[in-house]
């Protein structure tokens, strides 16, 4: 829907389902000296729990994808608008809500209702992960410091990436067919073979 638009509305989405340590908040505030692909992360300098920085280790493919979007000045907000936009002005940062008007009209594409940005890319996908992972290292993937993860320690880089590429693996193997349903290819494949 968005990435002929603005690459970086799709972007944007993506890092927060893939990537569930991402707040939409905190990402839209990054700037592009943040977007650091030598180092292969975003590095959130002031994340909302806690002191020090925190790097979002991301995927290789993912690092690509950033690689093909033009670049601007480290200054710069991220996450801005570009030419062509009905209502926006070329170079200004998202706003605070501009994720959640485009994933709820990607929700009502899909007959979707009742899931929220912030549910959908952070608890929905957490929940889902539970299948794969222990509740320790999902604590510590998703950087979760609330009452209900007191124990929780900062991921180091294996653990975190190892969460995002699981998500990224079963995230492949879906596509929206007929501009509604849900389809995984792998079983969608089989049926049509036989």
């Amino acid at each position: 829907m968005t990435f002929h638009l603005n690459p970086k509305i799709y972007l944007g989405i993506h890092l927060c389902a893939t990537y569930i340590k991402l707040r939409p908040g905190t990402l839209l505030k990054a700037r592009e000296k943040h977007i650091d692909i030598k180092l292969g992360g975003i590095v959130i300098p002031h994340p909302k729990q806690k002191n020090k920085p925190q790097i979002i280790w991301l995927e290789p493919d993912d690092i690509k994808l950033i690689e093909s979007i033009p670049r601007g000045l480290p200054d710069l907000y991220y996450f801005r608008h570009t030419k062509g936009m009905k209502g926006c002005t070329a170079g200004k940062r998202f706003g605070n809500k501009y994720f959640y008007k485009w994933w709820i009209k990607a929700c009502n594409e899909l007959g979707v209702s009742g899931v929220d940005l912030y549910g959908g890319t952070r608890h929905t996908t957490t929940t889902a992960m539970g299948e794969f992972f222990s509740k320790e290292d999902l604590r510590s993937a998703t950087g979760n410091v609330s009452k209900a993860f007191e124990r929780y320690f900062q991921a180091d880089r294996s653990k975190a990436q190892k969460v995002s590429a699981k998500i990224k693996e079963i995230t492949s193997n879906q596509r929206i067919i007929n501009g509604k349903k849900v389809v995984d290819l792998k079983q969608h494949s089989e049926n049509t073979n036989k």
